[in-house]
């Protein structure tokens, strides 16, 4: 499964390699921390963990990610303080009931975001 309607692709292909505007990096907050690796990495990685939180409440009836609940940002750019909104993303894989029935698509989903970390700030 991919983000769809959360995330704007042009934008996180930008934020991933580094390639945000000043004014982006300026509206975000972080500025140049921005397009540090450890920065891309907990972004993607706390997106990731509310995805998995989401997934695990559906399995056990309750789950939390305490990196979480950033919403201030919108499909096509970041804001206060807030890079991706993960509260968007998980509700966009949640939107599908095959998330909450089978437990190999919440592995999906997480190593979709675990993919997507890994390869921030790789160039192709």
């Amino acid at each position: 499964a991919e983000p769809s309607g959360p995330i704007d692709s042009d934008f996180l292909d930008r934020f991933l390699s580094s390639s945000l505007t000043h004014e982006e990096k300026r509206y975000i907050g972080f500025r140049e921390q921005t397009d540090r690796l450890e920065l891309i990495e907990r972004t993607m990685l706390e997106v990731g963990g509310t995805v998995l939180a989401c997934q695990l409440a559906c399995t056990y009836g309750v789950a939390s990610n305490l990196a979480g609940g950033t919403h201030h940002a919108h499909s096509t750019m970041g804001a206060g303080y807030t890079i991706l909104n993960d509260l968007a993303v998980a509700a966009n894989f949640l939107t599908s009931p095959s998330l909450c029935s089978d437990p190999n698509l919440s592995k999906e989903g997480h190593e979709f975001w675990l993919e997507m970390t890994q390869s921030a700030g790789k160039e192709e």
